[in-house]
């Protein structure tokens, strides 16, 4: 099925107005258009000749950046005999690891959805600057509704990268991603999980929340049940990215307070940048909160 085709069951009428949104907009009713102009007046990129290196200093803003998404795509294990897959990148942000993706893998067609709207703008934005043939598509729906947006059985994997902390339901996207999903599709997730330590209350703000009003956050036990309680989806593997996640923040945070540091995640983040970056750190080192990298394919 080609993108093209696929196009005609976008639609973004449903989108919900959440808490959640007001986090990612750090306070600004024009995002989009700030962010745009914030990268031409203070960065003096020439937003019509975007390269990927200039991207790279924003558009991952997961914890491990690059590094994370290598090791998520990796355990996507895409069959090199399939030369017409579609991949599914469930709260796509501002597109790196979708545009990561599909540098790596020409063969491979991938679609980003985003509840963030000037997210999807942006991304697409970035596309249309940068040159190539198997550049994303990036489409503004809720994860919690894809059916509504794909015909089943549309993809042949998918992954999704520090969101779900942020889904009311996480539940219902698995359900979701049960229907959009092949069978045999493999989903690979990097997430953020309540740890072991539950005398202390979390600590805001975070990355993903500015305050409990945006935060859905699982413990490890809810967290599997809602992948494989409907019965869709089985786990075939869980790893403990903790250690990983502290190691590469401790590096964020020293890179931060360097004199003349690039400000590229700030771009994203706002004036708070470095205090959520903190705050994620020392909530992983306490055992508030545990990194995971989970496998579920869909049965």
């Amino acid at each position: 099925m080609s993108l093209q085709t696929l196009a005609r069951y976008f639609t973004s009428g449903r989108v919900q107005k959440l808490p959640i949104l007001d986090h990612y907009s750090n306070g600004s009713s024009s995002y989009a258009s700030d962010f745009l102009a914030r990268l031409s007046s203070d960065d003096g990129l020439d937003l019509s000749k975007l390269k990927a290196s200039d991207l790279n200093r924003f558009d991952q803003f997961h914890v491990g950046g690059f590094a994370s998404t290598s090791k998520v795509i990796s355990k996507l294990r895409l069959d090199p005999t399939i030369t017409d897959s579609v991949i599914l990148d469930v709260g796509s942000g501002l597109g790196g690891p979708a545009r990561q993706l599909a540098s790596a893998r020409p063969d491979v067609r991938v679609v980003g959805v985003d509840l963030f709207e000037p997210y999807v703008e942006l991304s697409n934005v970035f596309n249309s600057s940068l040159l190539g043939d198997n550049l994303p598509q990036f489409v503004h729906a809720d994860c919690q509704e894809l059916s509504i947006h794909f015909p089943p059985s549309t993809f042949h994997g998918a992954y999704m990268i520090y969101v779900g902390f942020n889904v009311q339901s996480l539940e219902t996207l698995v359900e979701q991603l049960g229907v959009v999903c092949k069978r045999k599709a493999r989903v690979s997730v990097f997430d953020v999980v309540a740890g072991p330590e539950t005398e202390k209350e979390f600590t805001f703000p975070l990355p993903f929340a500015s305050d409990e009003s945006s935060c859905h956050m699982l413990d490890e036990e809810s967290y599997a049940k809602a992948w494989t309680s409907k019965g869709s989806f089985q786990c075939v593997e869980e790893v403990d990215e903790t250690a990983f996640a502290i190691s590469a923040l401790d590096k964020a945070v020293k890179a931060s307070r360097k004199e003349g540091a690039d400000i590229g995640l700030g771009r994203v983040m706002g004036d708070t940048f470095e205090e959520k970056i903190v705050n994620l750190r020392e909530q992983f080192k306490d055992g508030r909160m545990k990194c995971i990298l989970n496998v579920y394919v869909k049965i």
